[in-house]
Protein backbone atom coordinates (compact mmCIF):
# COMPACT_ATOMS: atom_id res chain seq x y z
CA UNK A 1 0.00 0.00 0.00
CA UNK A 2 1.54 3.17 -0.79
CA UNK A 3 1.65 5.91 1.62
CA UNK A 4 -0.06 8.82 2.05
CA UNK A 5 0.81 11.84 -0.45
CA UNK A 6 3.72 9.44 -1.94
CA UNK A 7 4.17 9.70 -5.89
CA UNK A 8 5.42 7.07 -8.60
CA UNK A 9 6.21 7.99 -12.36
CA UNK A 10 5.35 4.77 -14.07
CA UNK A 11 4.94 3.40 -17.76
CA UNK A 12 1.51 1.16 -17.20
CA UNK A 13 -0.23 -1.34 -19.56
CA UNK A 14 -3.69 0.34 -21.04
CA UNK A 15 -5.47 -3.11 -19.67
CA UNK A 16 -4.07 -2.78 -16.39
CA UNK A 17 -6.30 0.89 -15.82
CA UNK A 18 -9.99 1.09 -15.20
CA UNK A 19 -11.92 4.17 -14.99
CA UNK A 20 -12.60 5.58 -11.71
CA UNK A 21 -16.36 4.94 -10.13
CA UNK A 22 -16.76 8.35 -9.63
CA UNK A 23 -15.60 10.48 -12.90
CA UNK A 24 -17.76 13.88 -12.26
CA UNK A 25 -17.65 14.55 -16.48
CA UNK A 26 -20.36 12.05 -17.67
CA UNK A 27 -20.55 12.92 -21.24
CA UNK A 28 -17.46 12.46 -23.78
CA UNK A 29 -17.94 14.32 -26.75
CA UNK A 30 -17.30 11.90 -29.62
CA UNK A 31 -15.31 14.41 -32.49
CA UNK A 32 -13.48 15.61 -29.30
CA UNK A 33 -12.31 12.58 -28.39
CA UNK A 34 -11.59 11.33 -32.01
CA UNK A 35 -9.65 14.36 -32.60
CA UNK A 36 -7.15 13.00 -29.02
CA UNK A 37 -6.78 9.77 -30.32
CA UNK A 38 -5.57 11.06 -33.73
CA UNK A 39 -3.09 13.33 -31.98
CA UNK A 40 -1.81 10.63 -29.09
CA UNK A 41 -1.58 7.98 -32.39
CA UNK A 42 0.82 10.55 -33.74
CA UNK A 43 2.86 11.97 -30.31
CA UNK A 44 1.56 9.73 -27.55
CA UNK A 45 -0.14 10.74 -24.49
CA UNK A 46 2.00 13.87 -23.30
CA UNK A 47 0.77 14.34 -19.71
CA UNK A 48 0.65 11.29 -17.80
CA UNK A 49 -2.85 10.13 -16.03
CA UNK A 50 -3.30 10.47 -12.41
CA UNK A 51 -3.53 7.09 -10.62
CA UNK A 52 -3.70 4.85 -7.78
CA UNK A 53 -3.50 1.28 -7.01
CA UNK A 54 -5.92 -1.08 -6.63
CA UNK A 55 -5.56 -3.09 -3.09
CA UNK A 56 -4.97 -7.14 -4.14
CA UNK A 57 -4.75 -7.07 -7.82
CA UNK A 58 -1.72 -9.38 -7.42
CA UNK A 59 1.20 -8.91 -10.28
CA UNK A 60 0.93 -6.91 -12.73
CA UNK A 61 -0.84 -4.62 -10.46
CA UNK A 62 -4.23 -3.14 -11.56
CA UNK A 63 -4.99 0.67 -10.96
CA UNK A 64 -7.85 3.12 -10.72
CA UNK A 65 -7.92 6.64 -12.68
CA UNK A 66 -8.51 9.49 -10.88
CA UNK A 67 -7.72 11.80 -13.51
CA UNK A 68 -7.33 11.41 -17.31
CA UNK A 69 -9.92 9.07 -18.06
CA UNK A 70 -10.14 10.83 -21.46
CA UNK A 71 -6.76 10.63 -22.14
CA UNK A 72 -7.24 6.96 -21.53
CA UNK A 73 -10.26 6.42 -23.53
CA UNK A 74 -8.57 8.39 -26.48
CA UNK A 75 -5.64 5.86 -26.34
CA UNK A 76 -7.64 3.02 -26.51
CA UNK A 77 -9.51 4.01 -29.31
CA UNK A 78 -6.10 4.98 -30.98
CA UNK A 79 -4.25 1.70 -30.20
CA UNK A 80 -1.55 2.71 -27.90
CA UNK A 81 -0.97 0.33 -25.10
CA UNK A 82 1.08 1.67 -22.61
CA UNK A 83 0.44 5.12 -21.07
CA UNK A 84 2.36 7.13 -18.53
CA UNK A 85 0.93 7.57 -14.91
CA UNK A 86 1.64 9.17 -11.70
CA UNK A 87 0.75 6.66 -8.58
CA UNK A 88 -0.27 8.72 -6.17
CA UNK A 89 -1.27 7.65 -2.39
CA UNK A 90 -4.61 8.90 -1.99
CA UNK A 91 -7.74 7.41 -0.31
CA UNK A 92 -11.33 6.96 -2.12
CA UNK A 93 -12.65 10.61 -0.94
CA UNK A 94 -9.10 12.19 -1.86
CA UNK A 95 -9.31 10.66 -5.25
CA UNK A 96 -12.69 11.98 -6.03
CA UNK A 97 -11.91 15.62 -4.87
CA UNK A 98 -8.63 15.36 -7.18
CA UNK A 99 -10.57 13.92 -9.79
CA UNK A 100 -13.26 17.00 -9.33
CA UNK A 101 -10.60 19.79 -8.72
CA UNK A 102 -8.38 18.74 -12.17
CA UNK A 103 -11.66 18.97 -14.27
CA UNK A 104 -12.37 22.15 -12.16
CA UNK A 105 -9.02 24.15 -13.48
CA UNK A 106 -9.50 22.16 -17.16
CA UNK A 107 -13.49 23.80 -17.17
CA UNK A 108 -14.85 20.68 -19.04
CA UNK A 109 -17.43 19.76 -16.13
CA UNK A 110 -21.03 20.46 -17.07
CA UNK A 111 -23.15 22.22 -14.95
CA UNK A 112 -25.21 19.09 -13.86
CA UNK A 113 -21.96 17.01 -13.58
CA UNK A 114 -20.76 19.78 -11.21
CA UNK A 115 -23.57 19.42 -9.28
CA UNK A 116 -23.33 15.89 -8.77
CA UNK A 117 -19.65 15.94 -8.07
CA UNK A 118 -20.64 18.31 -5.26
CA UNK A 119 -23.39 16.01 -3.95
CA UNK A 120 -20.87 13.18 -4.31
CA UNK A 121 -17.99 14.35 -1.89
CA UNK A 122 -20.32 16.47 0.77
CA UNK A 123 -22.18 12.70 1.06
CA UNK A 124 -19.24 10.97 0.61
CA UNK A 125 -16.82 13.12 3.31
CA UNK A 126 -19.03 14.58 5.36
CA UNK A 127 -17.78 17.98 5.32
CA UNK A 128 -19.76 21.26 4.96
CA UNK A 129 -20.30 23.65 2.12
CA UNK A 130 -17.86 26.06 3.18
CA UNK A 131 -14.94 23.29 4.20
CA UNK A 132 -15.82 22.02 0.15
CA UNK A 133 -15.92 25.56 -1.27
CA UNK A 134 -12.40 26.60 0.87
CA UNK A 135 -10.94 22.96 -0.59
CA UNK A 136 -11.77 23.89 -4.50
CA UNK A 137 -10.62 27.75 -4.24
CA UNK A 138 -14.75 28.58 -4.98
CA UNK A 139 -17.19 30.79 -2.55
CA UNK A 140 -20.14 29.21 -0.63
CA UNK A 141 -22.69 31.16 -2.97
CA UNK A 142 -21.27 29.48 -5.99
CA UNK A 143 -21.58 25.97 -4.07
CA UNK A 144 -24.82 26.32 -3.44
CA UNK A 145 -25.94 27.97 -6.27
CA UNK A 146 -25.08 24.99 -8.04
CA UNK A 147 -26.34 22.06 -5.86
CA UNK A 148 -29.81 23.67 -6.32
CA UNK A 149 -29.60 22.16 -9.86
CA UNK A 150 -30.27 18.76 -8.05
CA UNK A 151 -33.46 20.44 -7.57
CA UNK A 152 -34.49 20.65 -11.23
CA UNK A 153 -36.94 18.07 -12.52
CA UNK A 154 -36.20 15.45 -15.14
CA UNK A 155 -37.22 17.04 -18.14
CA UNK A 156 -35.16 20.20 -16.94
CA UNK A 157 -32.23 18.01 -16.39
CA UNK A 158 -32.15 16.34 -19.66
CA UNK A 159 -32.67 20.13 -21.43
CA UNK A 160 -29.95 21.35 -19.38
CA UNK A 161 -27.34 17.87 -19.98
CA UNK A 162 -27.92 18.38 -23.62
CA UNK A 163 -27.06 21.92 -23.74
CA UNK A 164 -30.77 22.90 -24.74
CA UNK A 165 -30.87 25.19 -22.35
CA UNK A 166 -28.27 27.09 -20.06
CA UNK A 167 -27.28 27.18 -16.15
CA UNK A 168 -29.18 30.26 -16.15
CA UNK A 169 -31.95 29.01 -17.34
CA UNK A 170 -32.25 26.25 -15.30
CA UNK A 171 -31.81 28.64 -11.97
CA UNK A 172 -34.73 30.73 -13.38
CA UNK A 173 -36.96 27.61 -13.63
CA UNK A 174 -35.94 26.15 -9.85
CA UNK A 175 -38.87 28.76 -9.52
CA UNK A 176 -41.18 26.21 -10.26
CA UNK A 177 -41.79 22.70 -9.89
CA UNK A 178 -43.88 19.77 -11.47
CA UNK A 179 -45.79 20.55 -14.43
CA UNK A 180 -45.85 23.81 -13.87
CA UNK A 181 -41.91 23.26 -14.38
CA UNK A 182 -42.42 21.62 -17.27
CA UNK A 183 -44.70 23.86 -19.35
CA UNK A 184 -42.42 26.92 -18.38
CA UNK A 185 -39.78 24.79 -19.76
CA UNK A 186 -41.45 23.92 -23.22
CA UNK A 187 -42.08 27.67 -23.81
CA UNK A 188 -38.34 28.48 -23.12
CA UNK A 189 -37.66 25.54 -25.54
CA UNK A 190 -39.97 26.35 -28.39
CA UNK A 191 -39.82 29.98 -28.10
CA UNK A 192 -36.07 29.97 -27.95
CA UNK A 193 -36.33 32.43 -24.80
CA UNK A 194 -33.11 34.42 -23.33
CA UNK A 195 -32.43 34.11 -19.77
CA UNK A 196 -34.23 37.07 -19.02
CA UNK A 197 -37.55 36.37 -20.86
CA UNK A 198 -37.33 32.66 -18.45
CA UNK A 199 -37.37 34.78 -15.14
CA UNK A 200 -40.15 37.25 -16.72
CA UNK A 201 -41.97 33.99 -17.65
CA UNK A 202 -41.55 31.95 -14.17
CA UNK A 203 -42.81 34.86 -12.35
CA UNK A 204 -45.48 34.90 -14.48
CA UNK A 205 -46.47 31.73 -14.13
CA UNK A 206 -46.01 31.95 -10.12
CA UNK A 207 -47.83 34.79 -9.65
CA UNK A 208 -50.92 32.99 -11.47
CA UNK A 209 -50.43 30.25 -9.34
CA UNK A 210 -50.53 31.90 -6.60
CA UNK A 211 -53.78 34.07 -7.15
CA UNK A 212 -55.30 30.59 -8.08
CA UNK A 213 -54.14 29.00 -4.65
CA UNK A 214 -55.35 32.24 -2.75
CA UNK A 215 -58.58 32.05 -4.86
CA UNK A 216 -59.15 27.84 -3.71
CA UNK A 217 -58.09 29.08 -0.51
CA UNK A 218 -60.79 31.84 -0.30
CA UNK A 219 -63.89 29.08 -1.70
CA UNK A 220 -62.33 26.32 1.20
CA UNK A 221 -62.67 29.01 4.04
CA UNK A 222 -66.31 30.15 2.46
CA UNK A 223 -67.27 26.19 2.74
CA UNK A 224 -66.03 25.90 6.11
CA UNK A 225 -68.49 29.26 7.60
CA UNK A 226 -71.44 27.09 5.84
CA UNK A 227 -70.81 24.12 7.25
CA UNK A 228 -70.64 25.85 10.97
CA UNK A 229 -73.25 28.04 10.53
CA UNK A 230 -75.51 24.65 9.59
CA UNK A 231 -74.04 22.63 12.84
CA UNK A 232 -74.83 25.91 15.08
CA UNK A 233 -77.87 27.13 13.51
CA UNK A 234 -76.20 30.59 13.73
CA UNK A 235 -74.56 32.91 11.36
CA UNK A 236 -70.81 32.29 10.91
CA UNK A 237 -68.02 34.07 9.67
CA UNK A 238 -64.05 32.57 9.06
CA UNK A 239 -61.93 35.29 9.19
CA UNK A 240 -58.26 34.64 7.69
CA UNK A 241 -56.56 31.44 5.87
CA UNK A 242 -56.07 27.51 6.69
CA UNK A 243 -53.39 28.73 8.91
CA UNK A 244 -54.58 31.67 11.43
CA UNK A 245 -57.32 33.65 11.92
CA UNK A 246 -61.01 33.82 13.55
CA UNK A 247 -64.24 32.33 13.91
CA UNK A 248 -67.22 34.91 14.51
CA UNK A 249 -70.61 33.39 15.81
CA UNK A 250 -73.36 36.01 16.04
CA UNK A 251 -76.40 35.97 18.17
CA UNK A 252 -78.93 38.33 19.02
CA UNK A 253 -80.59 37.45 22.58
CA UNK A 254 -79.92 35.14 25.53
CA UNK A 255 -81.95 32.37 24.07
CA UNK A 256 -79.37 32.21 21.48
CA UNK A 257 -76.77 32.18 22.92
CA UNK A 258 -77.72 29.47 25.30
CA UNK A 259 -78.67 27.19 22.43
CA UNK A 260 -74.70 27.82 21.27
CA UNK A 261 -72.94 27.31 24.43
CA UNK A 262 -75.00 23.66 24.33
CA UNK A 263 -74.32 22.55 20.62
CA UNK A 264 -70.73 23.75 21.60
CA UNK A 265 -70.10 22.20 25.01
CA UNK A 266 -72.85 20.81 25.96
CA UNK A 267 -75.00 21.53 29.35
CA UNK A 268 -72.22 21.99 31.30
CA UNK A 269 -71.09 25.20 29.46
CA UNK A 270 -74.55 26.40 29.32
CA UNK A 271 -74.84 26.13 32.87
CA UNK A 272 -72.27 28.78 33.22
CA UNK A 273 -75.07 31.13 32.05
CA UNK A 274 -77.10 30.01 34.65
Amino acid sequence: MQEPGARELLEVSIGDLLPTKDQPRQRFDPQPLAELAASIAIHGVLQPLLVTRLPGTGRPPRYRIIAGERRWRAATMAGVTVVPALLIGVDEEGGREIALIENLHRSELHPLELAQAFDAILRGSGITQDELARRLGKSRVSITNTLRLLGLGYRAQQALSAGQITEGHARALLGLTGGAQEDALGHVLSRELSVRQAEALVRKHAARRSHRQSSSERTDMRLLSDALQTVLGAPVSVLGTEDNGRILIDYNSREELERLCERIGGGALADELA
